[in-house]
């Protein structure tokens, strides 16, 4: 049984210590448009601070735990706390970010695990970059025996409710969301894949 207990760590090398082009969406529905700069704040808290402009003396500063979504450039994420989302599982996650997908009825979002298997904690990170940063970053990692897993898909329903798709049964997470056998009949694949997910989600999300 793995701790129940996880906070994670996202360390995003392309913007550690400058500010890039994004926008932050608060847990208020509040977008605001700016330079982000992802950081620690002196409690060791991760936060991230929003410049008005590259000239801006006096940004502001807001903790993950006040954000909803946030983007980098290209890259968007959505930012869940205190969630279990390992279905029969109670492994509870403080923060827990992961890159969107997909949007619609259903919400289509990936990361990657660092796991440590029996006895040891599960980590999550939004990118495979993010994952290998806190590999370098904790050298005790491969020591205890952490591996960073294949990408993983998460789907959140229109209740906000949010689920690990299983790579081992995948097929049976589906269709706890979907007409499975109706909408795999679309697709090119005779057999669907693991990442053939995100174009299942699409057909749906087109669906009337």
């Amino acid at each position: 049984m793995k701790k129940t207990i996880f906070i994670l760590f996202l360390v995003c090398l392309t913007f550690n210590g400058y500010s890039q082009k994004g926008y932050i969406i608060t847990q208020s529905d509040s977008l605001k448009i700016g330079f982000l700069k992802y950081q620690r704040n002196d409690k060791s808290q991760l936060e991230i601070e929003l410049w008005e402009t590259k000239r801006d003396k006096n940004p502001k500063k807001y903790l993950l735990s006040e954000l909803n979504e946030y983007a980098i450039k290209k890259d968007t994420f959505r930012v869940f706390t205190n969630v279990y989302p390992y279905k029969g599982e109670s492994l509870f996650f403080d923060i827990l970010e992961l890159r969107i997908i997909k949007k619609g009825k259903l919400n289509l979002y990936s990361g990657f695990e660092i796991d440590g298997g029996i006895g040891n904690d599960l980590f999550i990170t939004g990118t495979r970059n993010t994952a290998e940063a806190q590999m370098a970053l904790n050298p005790s990692f491969n020591l205890r025996g952490f591996t960073i897993s294949k990408r993983i898909f998460v789907i959140e329903d229109n209740t906000g409710n949010i689920q690990v798709i299983n790579r081992k049964d995948f097929i049976d997470d589906l269709s706890m969301f979907l007409n499975y056998d109706k909408y795999s009949a679309k697709l090119p694949n005779q057999k669907l894949l693991y990442d053939d997910i995100p174009k299942l989600i699409e057909l749906y999300n087109r669906s009337k």
